[in-house]
């Protein structure tokens, strides 16, 4: 075999072992923030996964609507945490998260006075 030829096949598998646990299926949390009582969507707000240590794992903005999605990096055991200007800040119960599956809850902040 030409080394150009083994460089390209090493070369490939190497990619190949690269984009393998990528291109499997990551746990996501996602959801909506709501406002307690209203049901109001609310944008913008601060969204954080965190484990079962209490350690930030995933961040992120809700959208204009309200709208989040958190891709966890295994997975286990989370608290969703929300906060935003004008509200007080909302903890989720636990939510244990398996293998490649895709969770969808509605956490509700109250607004603050």
């Amino acid at each position: 075999m030409k080394l150009g030829t083994l460089t390209s096949a090493l070369a490939a598998l190497t990619l190949m072992g690269a984009l393998g646990p990528a291109a499997a299926h990551a746990q996501t949390i996602s959801g909506q923030l709501l406002e307690a009582g209203s049901d109001r969507s609310i944008p913008f707000a601060e969204v954080d996964a965190m484990d079962a240590k209490g350690e930030v794992v995933a961040s992120t903005l809700s959208d204009g609507t309200g709208h989040f999605s958190l891709e966890l990096k295994k997975a286990g055991k989370y608290t969703i945490y929300a906060t935003r200007l004008g509200y007080y800040a909302a903890v989720s119960t636990e939510i244990e998260v398996a293998d490649g599956q895709d969770i969808a809850v509605a956490v509700r902040l109250a607004a603050a006075p």
